[in-house]
């Protein structure tokens, strides 16, 4: 399947910049998998990460990291491997 082109405003920021990443099915075969499956329920070949981000802390680097940011309630949700928090 060849991959197709996408221009979709809502996955650039707002000075046109964006920072796509690419998943690759041998290398995350549980995310690939996510990406998939909405691509086949909705017809969009991508999800918008927003990643853990939060004003004036450092990028989440480790599963331990994000989960204090759960616990601290800096993020309202998080996906873990095969396991969803709210």
């Amino acid at each position: 399947m060849q991959p197709r082109a996408c221009t979709a405003t809502a996955v650039a920021h707002v000075d046109g910049t964006a920072r796509p990443q690419l998943v690759r099915r041998d290398r995350n075969p549980l995310y690939w998998s996510v990406i998939e499956r909405y691509r086949q329920l909705s017809g969009i070949p991508l999800v918008l990460n927003t990643s853990s981000n939060v004003h004036q802390e450092p990028i989440v680097c480790a599963p331990a990291e994000a989960l204090q940011a759960f616990a601290d309630d800096r993020i309202d949700c998080l996906a873990l491997g095969p396991f969803w928090l709210e």
